[in-house]
């Protein structure tokens, strides 16, 4: 949130992890509805963990995106 820069930066960074999460998630969900056995609360408790990791998996990988795109700001 330094700049609008850093704030592209480290979006752009963030969005191949949380992608990936959100993939995998759409279709555990996806496999959970047409197979029987896994429409269980430990699926949806699977799919949350899986979201939930790739966000917070993607809030490191931004903030390392913004410190390699501009050294010269640090202190």
């Amino acid at each position: 949130m330094s700049s609008d820069a850093a704030w592209r930066v480290g979006h752009r960074a963030a969005l191949r992890p949380t992608m990936i999460a959100g993939t995998i998630t759409v279709l555990w969900c996806s496999l959970s509805i047409v197979v029987g056995s896994l429409r269980t609360p430990i699926s949806v408790l699977v799919a949350t963990v899986v979201l939930v990791s790739g966000a917070l998996l993607s809030i490191p990988v931004a903030h390392r995106a913004v410190r390699r795109a501009a050294p010269e700001e640090q202190p």
